[in-house]
């Protein structure tokens, strides 16, 4: 009697270790394999997208590049003048620089992320 009422106990022991153990593999997630390479290569719009993307994205960064250079015309000028400013229009010129280089620090940002968001949309 004893070793049936513990075979019995082993047996809904491993049941119920065994429904655990389905319930755990049927709620896993499943994972794919993309061959992205094969999908440029053979895709025409995926080709097409992706030479838009690289267009766009020089035309930015060639915008990036000139706010840039702005900047650093703007700090140029002030080191050669800085000896006749005044105080006052030391100050001005100093604020105008840094002004100048955080607007091109938040938008480089979106010079980057909008080829890629554009892209993104695209529908193949």
């Amino acid at each position: 009697m004893y070793h049936q009422k513990l075979n019995v106990m082993r047996k809904s022991v491993l049941l119920i270790m065994m429904l655990f153990a389905v319930s755990m593999a049927a709620n896993a997630q499943k994972f794919a394999l993309i061959d992205t390479e094969y999908i440029m290569k053979n895709i025409p719009t995926a080709q097409s997208s992706n030479e838009q993307m690289q267009q766009a994205t020089k035309k930015y960064q060639s915008e990036v590049e000139a706010l840039a250079k702005e900047a650093q015309k703007m700090f140029q000028d002030y080191q050669a003048k800085s000896s006749t400013l005044s105080a006052a229009q030391k100050t001005k010129k100093e604020d105008e620089i840094v002004a100048k280089e955080t607007i091109n620090r938040f938008f480089i940002f979106p010079f980057i992320l909008k080829p890629l968001f554009s892209f993104l949309t695209i529908k193949l």
